[in-house]
């Protein structure tokens, strides 16, 4: 696949997670609907392929093989991007009630930690990715991967309080912050939102540096 296709496909997956977490968030009570539930399912699983797809396309069409950290941070985003995958198939097997993958318990604190790995690598690879255009006359580009880089940030420590809230509860067996917290909820959507926006905003960008 041309990857300004991939990019162009990427755009679109990642609105359409960002609009479905979006709704998830304030009207949950709509994915309840099993068929519903299901059609998101599935929508999710091809909007994360989408973005597994760009990257992939990104590997080999963009990096140069003397660009050691990119190469590295890219196949870890890769590698981030297909375990996403396996939870979303996890997901929408149990959606259609087929519970097939062997060890729940292990899987579901693998679901536990694997957002805050992706989050991590996410970061590591646009933090790579200015290094490598620090020095070239890219200004749109360079301005948007450093707002990505942010955003990254941001959503890293979003998924570490939600990590370090996760085995609070496990230790304590109630979590150290709760829905009831509204304030904190609300700084929580508008952290997320903000870097899931920076993210687009980079993929549009590139996505017209493409074009040129």
């Amino acid at each position: 696949m041309k990857l300004r296709k991939a990019t162009l496909l990427a755009i679109i997956g990642m609105s359409y997670i960002f609009a479905m977490t979006t709704t998830n968030t304030f009207f949950p009570r709509i994915f309840t609907n099993l068929f519903l539930a299901r059609v998101n399912g599935i929508m999710f699983l091809l909007a994360r392929l989408t973005i597994a797809f760009f990257f992939i396309a990104f590997y080999r069409q963009y990096v140069h093989k003397d660009q050691i950290k990119l190469r590295i941070a890219t196949l870890l985003v890769i590698i981030g991007s297909f375990a996403g995958l396996v939870t979303q198939v996890e997901t929408l097997l149990r959606l259609f009630n087929m519970n097939i993958l062997p060890y729940p318990v292990l899987i579901h604190y693998i679901n536990a930690i694997r957002p805050w790995f992706s989050a991590v690598f996410i970061l590591f690879f646009f933090a790579a990715l200015y290094k490598e255009i620090l020095h070239r006359e890219l200004m749109k580009l360079k301005k948007a991967t450093f707002l990505a880089t942010m955003g990254s940030s941001v959503l890293t420590l979003v998924q570490t309080l939600a990590l370090l809230n996760y085995f609070y509860f496990l230790k304590f067996g109630r979590p150290l912050v709760n829905k009831e917290l509204l304030l904190f909820v609300i700084i929580g959507i508008l952290m997320s939102s903000f870097g899931f926006l920076a993210h687009l905003l980079f993929f549009i960008s590139f996505y017209y540096r493409e074009e040129k």
